[in-house]
């Protein structure tokens, strides 16, 4: 078998800004190959002898034993250059340094240690298997770690299979389908995407150590795995940390739009997590708004743009703060977030922190009052790890389990020794929402689940009115009438895709799938999941009948929706079709463009358990882009015992809203338009 052993020396370079598409632009690359850069390849008679590393760092790909040597296929992913492995010369290899290679070194290169991966880490590979023989394509040497392909799945397993096996949630890899995978190794948990869309999240903790492309050995156990591979590998990017889901949207859509591959699932959930460099603008926060609430948790009152900082100790008469312990100005050591006053002032807030105890239950906590409902709201939970590089820690807002496991220090950036040590960067939870009440709050708490340090800790936070929003409405439909059909549709989708199109009082409903300008990710597809609905209209039974939905029952539950091809500054109407008649205690929530327009959802609430009817969403927006993202989340709901949490879809309509021709379309032309979407 073909194998390429990755060598190198270590070069950590921090860079300010996360901005650029590059990989190199994110702090924290270890090692970067690139099949399509031809000048990284070095053959000696055909045969693919070193593939350079582009990180800076020196790690390149080498293998001296020509029957394990694999070639470079120029046209093997999607018109793409990648290194070709057959998966047949491993028992050929007569070459008795084989056995020790990967653990001892390359013996023609004894000077430069070998690339150890331990956790943190964010890793992603462009692969695909091309023949029959479908085994591991990136593995670990000393440890059972693999990531990319494992017997025709795509998969990640470290020390237990976070996804891609046939228990859970199979992704099936097929032959000449190139994906992008994304595994994320953190203290205390392991996640898996595949183009950017999670696989599955697990709490294994394996490393990947010493790493190898292909089945280096035939031997097993430390010495490498004997599960070869026909597979094609287009690039590899290693980080010593995780990424923030900004960053790595970054890289997703870098590498899709770099490859060809199938659309990345943004995930634009409407909590994120980001790491930021500074005050200012495009450096990660922002502080350009009308702030309701700004708190300085252990400091003086400071400004930022437009947030003017309370300290804790007098945050306001609309805020409310509970904290348990606080290091004082200066004690939590010197944050360097630039020269400019706003870093200035940035740096006075992150220098102090409120702290509560390993993960008690009175946590840090926060309530803002004066909320208006159907006002969207931003809020910016702000973290400077001077510390612990283990530390993490959950976090709720209004009772949501927004993070389960916020692993901030590991995301900011750390050292060797486990130390977070990135003065020049911070980490944030951003939240967007839109008010139900006239009032928020916000918890830390340590995680669900255990190891290293669950002290919660923050340095401030914001909370940022960013107008109102358009109506959110829920109705029943127990008739055809009971939804718009008249008008002019961008979209008009059926999700269960039975029988093709189907028309309603005029408005076809086309199969989401295939559909021109439509993106949806969802495992599974129920032809009559509600058998009971009944409309007086077949064509919107069928529609209602099926479903689209998700089903592992975890964090990551969702189905996603992307429709491309709206007009910025047009008024559109979104309506969102269901019918439920399994699951009484169904909840979710529904997020679009990244903001939670409804939470804790449930169909039966609105049908009041009537199986015969559907239930309907009903949302008014204007258009800040061409791209409409939809997300239907039931991770962020919380897990009591009865509760199903797997988000379903029957049908959706997007209807252009027609220009204001009286005194009611006016006034909802104004609504909608006095503040434009917002994307985090």
């Amino acid at each position: 078998m073909k194998s390429i052993h990755l060598t190198g020396i270590s070069l950590l370079v921090f860079i300010a800004s996360a901005r650029a598409q590059a990989p190199n632009a994110l702090p924290g690359l270890r090692l970067w190959l690139d099949a399509q850069d031809n000048a990284t390849v070095v053959q000696a008679a055909g045969r693919v002898v070193q593939w350079n590393d582009k990180s800076g760092n020196g790690f390149h790909a080498t293998q001296d034993d020509t029957l394990r040597q694999p070639s470079l296929a120029g046209a093997a992913i999607n018109g793409h250059a990648g290194v070709h492995f057959d998966g047949a010369a491993i028992f050929g290899s007569t070459d008795p340094n084989d056995d020790g290679l990967f653990l001892t070194g390359d013996p023609a290169h004894a000077a430069i240690p070998t690339l150890t991966v331990g956790r943190a880490y964010s890793i992603f590979m462009v692969s695909q298997y091309w023949g029959a023989i479908q085994g591991r394509t990136l593995q670990g040497l000393g440890s059972n770690w693999l990531m990319g392909n494992w017997n025709t799945y795509n998969g990640h397993y470290a020390n237990g299979w976070v996804g891609g096996d046939p228990t859970n949630g199979p992704n099936v890899a097929g032959t000449n389908n190139p994906v992008s995978s994304y595994g994320s190794g953190s203290l205390s948990d392991t996640s898996f995407f595949v183009n950017g869309r999670s696989i599955g999240r697990g709490a294994f903790t394996g490393s990947p150590g010493t790493l190898a492309l292909g089945t280096p050995l035939q031997l097993s156990g430390p010495n490498g795995y004997p599960e070869p591979s026909q597979a094609d590998i287009g690039e590899v990017l290693v980080y010593n940390r995780l990424l923030g889901d900004n960053e790595a949207r970054t890289i997703n859509s870098y590498l899709a739009n770099r490859w060809g591959l199938a659309r990345p699932n943004g995930q634009h959930d409407a909590t994120q997590t980001i790491r930021f460099t500074g005050a200012d603008a495009g450096e990660g926060l922002d502080f350009q708004g009308n702030f309701i609430a700004a708190v300085n948790m252990a400091g003086p009152a400071v400004s930022i743009g437009n947030a003017s900082f309370a300290p804790s100790t007098a945050p306001g008469a609309n805020v409310t703060v509970g904290f348990q312990n606080t290091i004082g100005p200066g004690g939590w050591g010197a944050p360097n977030m630039g020269p400019s006053t706003d870093d200035q002032a940035l740096n006075n807030v992150l220098n102090s922190i409120n702290w509560t105890t390993d993960g008690n239950v009175n946590a840090v906590n926060a309530t803002v009052n004066g909320l208006i409902p159907g006002h969207a709201y931003k809020v910016q939970l702000l973290t400077w790890e001077a510390c612990c590089g283990n530390r993490h820690y959950g976090v709720e807002v209004n009772g949501d389990p927004v993070k389960y496991d916020f692993h901030e220090a590991e995301i900011q950036g750390q050292n060797a020794a486990g130390t977070a040590t990135a003065d020049n960067a911070g980490t944030a939870v951003v939240h967007s929402f839109i008010a139900g009440s006239n009032s928020m709050n916000f918890r830390l708490t340590g995680a669900d689940t255990g190891g290293g340090d669950r002290n919660a800790i923050l340095n401030g936070f914001t909370v940022e009115d960013l107008g109102v929003r358009g109506p959110v409405t829920t109705g029943v439909i127990t008739t055809a009438a009971d939804i718009k059909t008249a008008g002019t549709f961008l979209f008009a989708l059926d999700f269960g895709n039975v029988g093709g199109p189907k028309t309603v009082n005029g408005l076809t409903f086309q199969p989401a799938e295939g559909s021109a300008n439509t993106y949806v990710w969802a495992e599974n597809t129920i032809a009559e999941y509600n058998a009971a609905t009944s409309t007086g209209n077949a064509e919107l039974d069928s529609v209602l009948k099926s479903i689209r939905w998700e089903g592992f029952q975890g964090e990551d539950d969702s189905v996603a929706v992307d429709l491309v091809g709206l007009t910025p500054g047009a008024i559109y109407e979104l309506t969102l079709l269901f019918s439920d008649a399994n699951a009484a205690n169904r909840t979710f929530d529904i997020n679009v463009e990244g903001e939670q327009i409804l939470d804790d959802f449930k169909v039966g609430n609105v049908t009041g358990g009537d199986a015969t009817k559907g239930a309907k969403v009903e949302y008014v927006f204007t258009a800040g882009d061409p791209e409409l993202n939809i997300l239907l989340n039931g991770g962020a709901v919380p897990n009591a015992a009865g509760l199903d949490r797997n988000p379903i879809l029957s049908g959706a309509t997007l209807r252009l809203v027609p220009e204001p021709g009286s005194v009611a379309l006016t006034a909802l032309a104004a609504s909608a338009l006095i503040l434009r979407r917002r994307r985090k």
